[in-house]
């Protein structure tokens, strides 16, 4: 068997065992030893599209400086992806 590493390939494995041998997911995690909790979880982390856009635009316009892997938000004004985020949402609210 391959080595599962990340939590996505461990999720795999147990989706292929519980089709392919018809056991229940406990079961699978228990044979894989892997927690429960890992297949089960859910990301809610948002989507953060119109943040690298604003980077990926800034390092376009500013090719000499690049994008600034340390300090990416420093190139939009010093503002936090927070920050960013909740002005562009104020702005579109006052539009």
């Amino acid at each position: 068997m391959q080595k599962m590493v990340t939590p996505a390939g461990k999720r795999q494995a147990v989706v292929h065992l519980c089709e392919a041998h018809g056991v229940s997911q406990r079961r699978a995690c228990d044979v894989l030893q892997i927690d429960r909790s890992t297949v089960r979880y859910l990301s809610r982390r948002g989507d953060d599209v119109e943040l690298r856009d604003a980077i990926k635009r800034v390092s376009c316009e500013r090719r000499r400086f690049g994008y600034n892997w340390r300090r990416p938000h420093s190139a939009l004004g010093n503002l936090t992806p927070m920050e960013l985020l909740q002005r562009k949402a104020m702005d579109k609210m006052a539009a």
